[in-house]
């Protein structure tokens, strides 16, 4: 079960688990699987073959490029961006605004906050 928001654009072959909000102009690329109980928020941009656990939360403004997978119980702040081949683990929480590079890894609980400026 899908709650479409607004605006919402769906590629070709994604599953999506039970349970799943999407807000307003939501797009989202060929081949990503999204578990159960997903809400993803306004203006959120999914790359192709993205994987997103369970229980995950995507803030409003997130992009998430080519390849990224999500862990089961993450949370996503607004605005945060991932490149392609990201992988964030299991119990993470990324913080407004953060942005990280292609092809890093994150794994288990850690919290990562932008840098003052």
């Amino acid at each position: 079960m899908i709650v479409e928001g607004i605006g919402v654009g769906v590629g070709v072959g994604v599953t999506v688990g039970d349970g799943v909000g999407v807000g307003d102009g939501v797009t989202v690329g060929d081949g990503v699987t999204v578990g159960d109980g997903v809400t993803v928020g306004d203006g959120v941009t999914v790359g192709d073959g993205v994987t997103v656990g369970d229980g995950v939360t995507i803030g409003d403004g997130v992009t998430v490029g080519d390849g990224v997978t999500v862990g089961d119980g993450v949370t996503v702040g607004d605005g945060v961006g991932f490149g392609d081949g990201v992988g964030v683990g299991v119990g993470l929480g990324l913080r407004v605004g953060l942005a990280k590079a292609a092809n890093l890894i994150i794994l288990e609980e850690f919290v990562i906050s932008p840098t003052a400026a």
